[in-house]
């Protein structure tokens, strides 16, 4: 590990001198994705709750 002598709060690992933008970048785009699957899931399931209390309402009501 080297620390910049301008910034003693700044450290390079050697071998490893990547800023870390793409992983960033990457974890950005896998958050947002998994999250949009997340959301479609929850409103397609609430959705057929909803939809089968409503039938199981409109059924008792007939009967």
């Amino acid at each position: 590990m080297v620390y910049a002598a301008n910034d003693p709060g700044r450290a390079i690992v050697l071998g490893y001198e990547s800023d870390g933008v793409w992983f960033r970048g990457v974890g950005v785009v896998l958050t947002v994705l998994f999250g949009a699957i997340g959301l479609v899931f929850v409103l397609l399931v609430g959705t057929a709750v909803l939809r089968a209390k409503s039938m199981a309402r409109a059924t008792k009501k007939t009967v």
